[in-house]
């Protein structure tokens, strides 16, 4: 079976980023996390899923079982997503290289809206080690990444609402823990620095300026008397995060702000008018190539489009609202 993905292609638009493939985006609340990268895992036979139908350009799957992001045990739900993954795969050609899941069900996904569950990266440079797992996941090598956006009461998903950006935001921040958010840099003593990094070592450092990246920093003003003051957060794509993403060269990434402040905590959350003291320490995109070495494949060579699979997970026999698979439909617009 076919038609239930969409190929988002990727163009340069610019310092601002990808107006294609993922408008700009803007979130105030939601808190998007990633689970890391996908490990080798247990098979239980706790759970079941099963494919329904596609309808409108979204795949319907049943699943029974705990689909919680953690198991009692800590550690985390693998088995579930692969489970899923492996019945739309027995469905739907190898032609994807990200599912995407909204839920009709709440589960307990910790304190994230969302969450992304990396599936491989052969990806050199980005400070994430290699590592392949799709065939856990029904894939002979194609997919990269299982998106949680969870259940569909906690999105806006009609685009006329402000907020339905938020919904954009959260799911841009998903797909962009494929590539960002782990990169170190060589610092003035000549060791390996992760001050770059903030929440979790897997998003960008509160302190750093980021141009108001959906992956967290913020997009901060020099004061000029010894204070920075954030004038944006969660807005655009940085060039860095371009850059890891294979979209931009090198020589396309600015040098960027990273500030000195000893009394604020870089895994904070990025929040609106936050002023704050400190000092500014420059860092240029040769310092993280030092660290991580050159991004292979480069931009040149890098993919520029990707497939992406829309399904919504049901209890089941659970009656499907028509709504929510039309709500699904805008996002995937």
């Amino acid at each position: 079976m076919g038609g239930c993905g969409v190929t988002i292609r990727c163009y340069r638009l610019g310092v601002f980023g990808l107006a294609s493939v993922l408008l700009l985006l803007w979130s105030r609340s939601a808190l998007a996390d990633g689970s890391a990268e996908v490990g080798v895992f247990p098979s239980t036979g706790a759970y079941r899923a099963t494919h329904r139908e596609d309808r409108g350009g979204v795949t319907i799957i049943d699943f029974v079982g705990d689909y919680s992001r953690h198991l009692p045990s800590g550690e985390s739900n693998i088995e579930a997503r692969a489970v899923i993954a492996q019945e739309f795969f027995r469905t739907h050609p190898d032609q994807y290289d990200f599912l995407v899941l909204f839920s009709t069900f709440e589960f307990n996904s910790g304190e994230a809206t969302a969450l992304h569950w990396g599936v491989q990266n052969t990806v050199r440079g980005l400070g994430i080690a290699p590592y392949n797992v799709s065939h856990l996941f029904g894939s002979a090598g194609r997919l990269l990444g299982y998106i949680d956006m969870a259940a569909l009461s906690r999105h806006v998903l009609d685009p006329v609402q402000p907020r339905f950006e938020d919904t954009l935001s959260s799911l841009g921040h998903e797909v962009l823990h494929q590539w960002s958010g782990r990169a170190r840099f060589i610092d003035a003593q000549g060791q390996v620095s992760r001050a770059l990094l903030g929440r979790n070592g897997a998003h960008w450092s509160d302190l750093l300026d980021t141009n108001a990246s959906v992956l967290y920093g913020h997009k901060w003003r020099d004061n000029s008397d010894g204070t920075f003051t954030s004038e944006a957060i969660r807005t655009f794509l940085s060039p860095l995060e371009l850059y890891l993403a294979g979209w931009y060269r090198r020589d396309e990434v600015p040098p960027f702000v990273l500030i000195d402040s000893p009394g604020h905590d870089p895994t904070s959350v990025p929040r609106p008018d936050l002023t704050l003291q400190g000092t500014a320490r420059v860092i240029t995109i040769d310092q993280v190539i030092a660290a991580e070495g050159p991004r292979v494949p480069s931009a040149e060579q890098a993919q520029k489009a990707f497939r992406f699979a829309w399904i919504l997970l049901s209890s089941s026999g659970e009656a499907i609202d028509l709504a929510a698979l039309s709500a699904i439909g805008q996002v995937r617009q």
